[in-house]
């Protein structure tokens, strides 16, 4: 889908300073493979690409087996009746044409209409084929481990969006046909939804997008006032979402989602400075955002020592100057070692310190995404995006031992990770190619290059939930919970240098009993005391164990700065008297332990007896 939009003044305006004119354009791709229906057609594969209500138990297996060998005996049977009739049919037709006591006027129909039965009857024998090849016996278990990995792919989902608009202050012609003026302005191009210097599926040219300018100006179609204050803007946004099912081996589901989301809005003045003077592009500015999924999972799962590090920050310090070097390779304006306030560091290269944004940055990306600091990007907007996932397996029950123990049982797990730069702009001070690694003009406080972009921080985010889930309903109307959840956060900030990590783990378990009718060692005139509803015991337990710590980078020191440790226990007893009144008996215990000496640990306990009367019918 390719839409455009435009508008324009339809007279012109008295007004020197010019009127706007903008357009917009909108890209959509979207894509849906159902690749399931498409191993359907194929009923060799059909078997082993649904559901077997008898996997597991071989006994139903062979008679599903046995039953469908049956049919097809019967329509092998069929096809020999059918074929052994158009024998006999081609054997009239031939002692038609020998007889000599009939005529040809006789014949001719008496044959035809024989030969309409063979018709009809080779029709039955394609069709009684066709029943025969759909006719397929249920899976080979040996074979369904080979097939189904090679069936694993079900189902893919995209969409991608690509949005940009354009507004150009102090345009002076009027508009005329779809939206050019006499004069051609702003031209045929840009009336059908042309981006100046945003091509489709390219990166932003900038230096096209001033040549647009540029000529627009010497077509006279730009005021030449130089009282005009309005800038010229675009805005660009583009989004992808991938989306994958996968099943492996039946009853084992596997979403993998793959994100990208990516803005940016350029303003600049473009005017006259003076009057007579040319045309100058002016404080040309970005502001943007940007978020990808991506997979840092590789070194989640190391532990802080006792002074709040671990071997990923320790990497991340001395990646730096690796990435220093690698810098001062790809720009040719870092000439020699870095030097700041009359010291020199010859493991730092000229412009690159170890607190420089474009070293920070991909030696962040490297230890924590467990990369190679030889390899990994040195521009993070050209990240490629990596599938987070969640897996599900509820086929356990399929099987008929645990169809005996088990109303249900399922398995989960889900990882979910987005590397995310929630604001960035063009940095003012910086001179140089337009490229992020094209800078000239160096820092006097620091001596680093002025980057690119000034951005505030990263943040790497991931979580498992959950890192294993189990869902179980026994045959005896218990039930069984149990969770384990993993998370990190990791905030990377280039105001004060510090990178503060969140890290958090929460066990959960939880058991119910139902009892149907519970009888008490009670008489009341003469009869047992019994529960007519049902009575629902519920044991309920979590571990939170959170903590944030702060990494002052090249101080050594890293300290926590909140955090806690949180058991919860909450066994209740609940009774549903009647459709209006429910019952619950509980306690709440719960326990906070703090890692900092800000809080004191905390021990809460409640409990009591809940009514709930429902007043509507």
């Amino acid at each position: 889908l390719h839409r455009r939009r435009h508008s324009f003044p339809t007279r012109r305006s008295s007004d020197l300073l010019g009127n706007s004119a903008n357009n917009a354009q909108n890209i959509q791709l979207n894509g849906d493979f159902n690749i399931k229906k498409l191993y359907d057609k194929v009923p060799f594969l059909k078997p082993y690409n649904n559901p077997n209500p008898n996997q597991g138990d071989p006994k139903k297996r062979k008679q599903a087996d046995d039953a469908i060998e049956k049919a097809k005996d019967k329509l092998r049977k069929d096809k020999e009746k059918v074929q052994k009739d158009i024998f006999k049919l081609k054997n009239d037709i031939k002692k038609i044409r020998l007889d000599e006591k009939k005529e040809a006027n006789v014949k001719k129909p008496e044959i035809a209409e024989l030969k309409k039965q063979i018709k009809i009857k080779r029709k039955n024998i394609k069709k009684i084929n066709k029943d025969l090849w759909l006719k397929q016996k249920g899976e080979n278990p040996a074979l369904a481990i080979i097939l189904q990995p090679l069936l694993a792919v079900k189902k893919v989902t995209f969409s991608y969006q690509e949005d940009r608009t354009t507004n150009l202050s102090g345009f002076t012609q009027s508009s005329r046909f779809v939206g050019v003026s006499k004069e051609g302005g702003p031209g045929y191009d840009f009336a059908f939804g042309n981006q100046p210097g945003m091509p489709l599926f390219k990166p932003i040219d900038q230096q096209g997008r001033n040549d647009w300018l540029d000529q627009a100006a010497a077509k006279g179609w730009i005021t030449n006032d130089t009282l005009l204050n309005r800038p010229f803007a675009q805005t660009y946004r583009q989004s992808l979402n991938i989306q994958a099912t996968i099943e492996p081996w039946r009853d084992l589901k596997v979403d993998l989602t793959w994100t990208k989301e990516y803005s940016i809005n350029h303003t600049q003045f473009f005017k006259r400075v003076t009057e007579g003077g040319g045309f100058e592009h002016l404080f040309p500015k970005d502001v943007g955002t940007y978020s990808i999924s991506t997979v840092p999972v590789q070194t989640l799962f190391k532990k802080l020592d006792d002074q709040f590090r671990n071997e990923i920050y320790n990497n991340f310090e001395s990646y730096r100057s690796i990435i220093s070097d690698r810098l001062q390779k790809e720009n040719p304006n870092s000439i020699g070692d870095y030097s700041y306030r009359d010291t020199v560091r010859n493991d730092y290269k000229d412009g690159y310190g170890p607190k420089s944004q474009d070293v920070l940055i991909p030696s962040f990306l490297a230890a924590y995404m467990g990369q190679s600091p030889d390899k990994v990007k040195l521009n993070p907007f050209k990240t490629i995006p990596k599938p987070n996932w969640r897996f599900t397996f509820n086929g356990l029950t399929n099987f008929a031992w645990a169809k005996k123990i088990f109303n249900s049982f399922s398995i989960s797990h889900g990882y979910l990770s987005t590397l995310s730069i929630s604001s960035f702009e063009t940095n003012l001070d910086y001179l140089g190619s337009g490229e992020l690694l094209g800078a000239e003009r160096q820092d006097s406080l620091n001596g680093n290059f002025f980057s690119l972009y000034r951005i505030p921080n990263i943040v790497l985010t991931e979580q498992f939930s959950p890192l294993i889930g189990i869902k179980m309903t026994f045959k005896n109307n218990l039930t069984l919970d149990f969770d384990y959840k993993k998370s990190r956060t990791l905030t990377m900030s280039f105001n004060d240098y510090q990178l503060n990590e969140i890290r958090s783990e929460t066990y959960t378990l939880g058991i119910g009993y139902k009892i149907k009718g519970l009888k008490f060692p009670i008489k009341i005139k003469g009869r047992q005391l019994k529960l007519q509803n049902d009575l629902n015991f519920r044991f309920d337990f979590s571990l939170r164990d959170n903590i944030t710590v702060s990494h002052r980078i090249d101080q050594g020191v890293s300290i926590p700065t909140t955090g806690s440790k949180i058991i919860s226990i909450q066994p209740s007893i609940d009774y549903t008297v009647s459709k209006r009144l429910n019952v619950k008996v509980f306690v709440d215990w719960n326990r906070t332990s703090p890692y900092t000496s800000a809080s004191y640990p905390v021990t809460n306990v409640q409990g009591g007896i809940k009514l709930r009367l429902a007043l509507t019918p």
